[in-house]
Parts: structure tokens; C-alpha cells; sequence
């Protein structure tokens, strides 16, 4: 899809008013063919901004903004349907992880910094602007102190991150002349794991061989989106292992029946796409189970 207004006489506001109502009857459509594209090789909308007249250029820019944001918003939305992939897309790069109190790089895929200056450089969190650099920058107060942008290439340094800063960005380039540069990709970030730990939560005390279960709990100090690996000596322990359960996300693992090839020594490992951590081994001492042989004695 291109848009042209190279040599064409300025629009005026009335103009570029029904041009931008047009665009956003035309978002129907756009989703109903976004519903098309899912499992597909990903599209782009391309808009061609080659103006002259500045007062051109300010309205067709604004339009281009408009017209990809509206394009990635609903690409956006069938993309991460369930079974969609999670990719980066344009300037961006494949996926990011992060983690709470540390920094991440949003760098664009741009080979070198530019001699000449974008005109404008702007990014968001889903609906939230982030940054818009042009003549001047406008920041949003809540990334201030937070943010760096580097103009010659596009890239932007998230500093000290929280939990909230999960989410899709976007970032739109217009360079001095041709077309705009978008991209998106997401951004997921975590706690790191800490202080691994294992607790024996059986009712029993004295746990009895061939009769007694025993409850192993795992847990930690802090971390997030944990996945946890159970190991029995160098053994990994899983769901699908005789006589054994791991319930809450495998957190806790019971041994039913327990017998003395049961002993351990038992480990938790648990970790997260930025950190993990192991606890001390565990080992369990089942009893043997008295039959009271009695003793007979002949005369």
C-alpha cells in the first residue's frame, strides 16, 4: 500500500481529517485480514512518505505512524494468539529477556549510525509512549532518569527494570527522507531465582518402608516464572517415574510406597530464563518394616 503526495498540492486540515477518518474505518479490514495471516510468513504495510512541501511531510508522517501502528497492532494481536510464535519484527530483534533491577538493550538492526539525522525517532510500550526525539525530545515522565536513546541508530537502554516493563515495543524512524523504519519485539523480564530450598512436609516422622509417602517441598526466597528439575542422586526424578507425583508446577514431589532405593540423596533445581539455583541434597532414612517373626521351640 503506498501513499503518495509528492508534487501534489498541500492538503489542507479538513483533507488530512477525512484522510485519517478513513484510516480508521479502514482498522476493520485491516483485522480481518490480520485474521488471514496467522501461521503465515509475516507481511509489512508499506508506506511510501517522499514529500516536498513541509506542511505535507508533517500530515503524511502523522499518517504513517498511524497507518503502522494500526498494521502492527492487529498483526500484533493474531501473532500472539495461542501457538502464535513470539518474534521480533523490522528494526527488532527476536525476543528479549531481562531482569528486575538490571538494564536491557533495545538495538535496532540498523548497520551503522546514520550521517545524516532522523528526522523523528519515537518508541512505546504497548500503549504507552515512551520517548518521541525530533527537534526536541518529549519523555514520558515515567521513564525519566530511566532511558537512553541513541539517535544515529535508533537503539534505546532500559534502566533498572521492573516487572511492569514486560510488554511489546515499538519503535518508528523517520529518516530525513523515504520511508519509515518500524519494528516491534517483546520484552519479558524476571526476578532471579535465590535460596533454594528443600523441606520435608510428611505427616510422618519415622517414615516405614513399603508403607510410608513421603512430601518434598521446593521452594525459594525470590525468582519468577520458576521451572523446577528433581534429581534423585544423579537421576532425574519425573512425573512419569514409578511411584512418584510432582504437583504445584512441580514444586513438590511425593514418593509413594517408599523404599530403601528411595533414600537420595534428593536435590531441587530451579531456574528461570535469566537465572536458577540449586538447593542442598535431602536424604530420607525409610525404616524396615518389623514382621515380628515369633520363635518356636521343640521338645
Amino acid at each position: 500500500m503506498a501513499l503518495w503526495s509528492h508534487g501534489a498540492p498541500a492538503f489542507s486540515s479538513s483533507q488530512w481529517l477525512g484522510l485519517v477518518s478513513f484510516m480508521v474505518h479502514s482498522l476493520g479490514t485491516l483485522d480481518s485480514l490480520g485474521r488471514k495471516w496467522r501461521g503465515t510468513e509475516s507481511k509489512k504495510l508499506e508506506v511510501q512518505c517522499d514529500v516536498s512541501p513541509v506542511s505535507d511531510a508533517v500530515g503524511c508522517h502523522a499518517i504513517c505512524w498511524g497507518l503502522s501502528t494500526g498494521f502492527h497492532q492487529v498483526q500484533r494481536q493474531h501473532s500472539h494468539l495461542p501457538g502464535g510464535p513470539c518474534h521480533g519484527d523490522g528494526l527488532l530483534l527476536d525476543c528479549l529477556n531481562g531482569t528486575v533491577g538490571q538494564n536491557v538493550l533495545f538495538k535496532t538492526t540498523l548497520p551503522s549510525p546514520t550521517e545524516t539525522p532522523f528526522s523523528t525517532v519515537s518508541w512505546r510500550q504497548e500503549d504507552i509512549n515512551i520517548i518521541t526525539s525530533s527537534v526536541s525530545d518529549t519523555i514520558n515522565p515515567i521513564y525519566l532518569g530511566r532511558i537512553n536513546l541513541t539517535r544515529s541508530t535508533g537503539s534505546l537502554e532500559l534502566f533498572n527494570l521492573t516487572l511492569d516493563d514486560s510488554g511489546q515495543y515499538d519503535v518508528f524512524i523517520q529518516p530525513q527522507s523515504g520511508f519509515p523504519l518500524t519494528g516491534e519485539c517483546t520484552l519479558h523480564v524476571f526476578v532471579r531465582v535465590s535460596n533454594v530450598t528443600i523441606t520435608d512436609t510428611s505427616d510422618t516422622t519415622y517414615p516405614l518402608e513399603f508403607s510410608s509417602s513421603v512430601s518434598l517441598s521446593c521452594s525459594v526466597s525470590t525468582g519468577s516464572s520458576l521451572s523446577y528439575r528433581w534429581t534423585n542422586a544423579s537421576s532425574e526424578v519425573t512425573a512419569s517415574s514409578v511411584g512418584v507425583q510432582l504437583d504445584h508446577g512441580g514444586s513438590t514431589l511425593t514418593i509413594l510406597n517408599l523404599t530403601r532405593y528411595d533414600r537420595g540423596p534428593y536435590t531441587c533445581q530451579v531456574s528461570n530464563p535469566v537465572s536458577g539455583g540449586a538447593s542442598e541434597s535431602l536424604t530420607l532414612n525409610p525404616s524396615c518394616k518389623s514382621h515380628n517373626p515369633t520363635l518356636a521351640l521343640t521338645f
